[in-house]
Protein backbone atom coordinates (compact mmCIF):
# COMPACT_ATOMS: atom_id res chain seq x y z
CA UNK A 1 0.00 0.00 0.00
CA UNK A 2 2.94 2.33 0.58
CA UNK A 3 3.84 1.83 -3.07
CA UNK A 4 0.33 2.76 -4.08
CA UNK A 5 0.57 5.96 -2.05
CA UNK A 6 3.93 6.80 -3.60
CA UNK A 7 2.64 6.15 -7.13
CA UNK A 8 -0.35 8.38 -6.65
CA UNK A 9 1.66 11.23 -5.18
CA UNK A 10 4.36 10.94 -7.83
CA UNK A 11 1.91 10.78 -10.72
CA UNK A 12 0.36 14.05 -9.52
CA UNK A 13 3.76 15.72 -9.61
CA UNK A 14 3.28 16.51 -13.30
CA UNK A 15 1.09 19.39 -12.17
CA UNK A 16 3.34 20.65 -9.44
CA UNK A 17 6.33 22.94 -9.32
CA UNK A 18 9.32 20.60 -9.41
CA UNK A 19 12.19 23.10 -9.45
CA UNK A 20 13.14 26.28 -7.70
CA UNK A 21 11.26 28.84 -9.85
CA UNK A 22 13.96 31.47 -9.46
CA UNK A 23 16.63 29.14 -10.84
CA UNK A 24 14.45 27.67 -13.58
CA UNK A 25 12.77 30.95 -14.61
CA UNK A 26 9.33 29.42 -14.02
CA UNK A 27 6.25 31.51 -13.25
CA UNK A 28 4.19 29.90 -10.52
CA UNK A 29 0.40 30.07 -10.65
CA UNK A 30 -2.29 29.54 -8.08
CA UNK A 31 -2.37 26.81 -5.41
CA UNK A 32 -4.23 23.58 -6.17
CA UNK A 33 -7.96 24.37 -6.12
CA UNK A 34 -11.31 22.93 -7.27
CA UNK A 35 -10.55 23.82 -10.89
CA UNK A 36 -7.25 21.92 -10.76
CA UNK A 37 -8.95 18.90 -9.21
CA UNK A 38 -11.74 18.99 -11.80
CA UNK A 39 -9.11 18.97 -14.53
CA UNK A 40 -7.47 15.94 -12.89
CA UNK A 41 -10.73 13.97 -12.61
CA UNK A 42 -10.77 11.26 -15.23
CA UNK A 43 -8.78 8.28 -16.45
CA UNK A 44 -4.99 8.42 -16.58
CA UNK A 45 -2.19 6.08 -17.55
CA UNK A 46 0.95 6.35 -15.47
CA UNK A 47 3.83 6.77 -17.90
CA UNK A 48 6.79 7.18 -15.58
CA UNK A 49 7.89 7.67 -12.01
CA UNK A 50 11.11 9.06 -10.58
CA UNK A 51 12.20 7.97 -7.12
CA UNK A 52 15.42 7.71 -5.15
CA UNK A 53 13.97 4.87 -3.11
CA UNK A 54 15.33 1.54 -4.50
CA UNK A 55 12.22 -0.35 -3.34
CA UNK A 56 9.94 2.00 -5.29
CA UNK A 57 12.21 1.77 -8.35
CA UNK A 58 12.13 -2.04 -8.25
CA UNK A 59 8.37 -2.13 -7.84
CA UNK A 60 7.81 0.27 -10.75
CA UNK A 61 10.06 -1.80 -13.02
CA UNK A 62 7.95 -4.89 -12.31
CA UNK A 63 4.69 -3.18 -13.29
CA UNK A 64 3.71 -3.43 -16.93
CA UNK A 65 0.74 -1.05 -16.84
CA UNK A 66 -0.67 1.37 -14.28
CA UNK A 67 -4.10 2.87 -14.90
CA UNK A 68 -5.61 5.46 -12.53
CA UNK A 69 -9.16 6.75 -12.33
CA UNK A 70 -9.61 9.92 -10.24
CA UNK A 71 -13.13 10.86 -9.10
CA UNK A 72 -13.65 14.28 -7.53
CA UNK A 73 -16.16 14.87 -4.70
CA UNK A 74 -16.34 18.63 -4.03
CA UNK A 75 -18.97 18.21 -1.29
CA UNK A 76 -16.71 16.00 0.83
CA UNK A 77 -13.49 17.65 -0.42
CA UNK A 78 -12.04 14.29 -1.46
CA UNK A 79 -10.57 12.66 -4.54
CA UNK A 80 -11.23 8.92 -4.90
CA UNK A 81 -8.34 7.09 -6.52
CA UNK A 82 -8.86 3.74 -8.19
CA UNK A 83 -5.61 2.15 -9.36
CA UNK A 84 -5.27 -0.89 -11.60
CA UNK A 85 -1.78 -2.41 -11.92
CA UNK A 86 -0.66 -5.16 -14.29
CA UNK A 87 2.15 -7.36 -12.97
CA UNK A 88 2.94 -10.12 -15.44
CA UNK A 89 -0.36 -11.95 -15.97
CA UNK A 90 -2.01 -10.60 -12.80
CA UNK A 91 -4.05 -7.46 -12.23
CA UNK A 92 -4.07 -5.70 -8.85
CA UNK A 93 -6.64 -3.15 -7.73
CA UNK A 94 -6.20 -0.46 -5.08
CA UNK A 95 -8.63 2.19 -3.93
CA UNK A 96 -8.02 5.14 -1.65
CA UNK A 97 -9.13 8.68 -0.94
CA UNK A 98 -7.16 11.91 -0.93
CA UNK A 99 -8.46 14.64 1.34
CA UNK A 100 -8.35 18.19 0.00
CA UNK A 101 -7.96 21.21 2.30
CA UNK A 102 -9.32 24.28 0.48
CA UNK A 103 -7.81 26.68 3.01
CA UNK A 104 -4.21 25.91 2.05
CA UNK A 105 -4.59 23.93 -1.20
CA UNK A 106 -3.03 20.70 0.09
CA UNK A 107 -3.89 17.06 -0.57
CA UNK A 108 -3.46 14.44 2.13
CA UNK A 109 -3.51 10.65 2.22
CA UNK A 110 -3.44 8.61 5.39
CA UNK A 111 -2.44 5.01 5.03
CA UNK A 112 -0.41 2.38 6.85
CA UNK A 113 0.11 4.67 9.83
CA UNK A 114 1.70 7.39 7.70
CA UNK A 115 0.10 10.76 7.05
CA UNK A 116 1.32 12.04 3.69
CA UNK A 117 0.68 15.61 2.62
CA UNK A 118 1.15 17.03 -0.86
CA UNK A 119 1.23 20.74 -1.37
CA UNK A 120 2.08 22.49 -4.57
CA UNK A 121 1.13 24.98 -7.20
CA UNK A 122 0.14 24.60 -10.81
CA UNK A 123 2.46 26.19 -13.34
CA UNK A 124 0.92 29.18 -15.12
CA UNK A 125 0.05 28.44 -18.71
CA UNK A 126 0.25 24.70 -18.04
CA UNK A 127 -0.94 22.89 -21.16
CA UNK A 128 -0.44 19.36 -19.88
CA UNK A 129 2.19 16.90 -21.00
CA UNK A 130 0.47 13.78 -19.74
CA UNK A 131 -1.75 11.88 -22.11
CA UNK A 132 -5.27 11.94 -20.72
CA UNK A 133 -7.38 8.97 -21.72
CA UNK A 134 -11.14 9.03 -22.04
Amino acid sequence: MALHMALVMLSLLLLLEAQNPELANITIGDPINNETLSWLSDKWFLIGVASRNPEVQQSIQEKMTVFLHLTLNLIKDTVEIQEYDTLGDQCEYYSNHLGFQKENGTLSLYGEGVDSRLSGRVLQGYKGTAEQCS
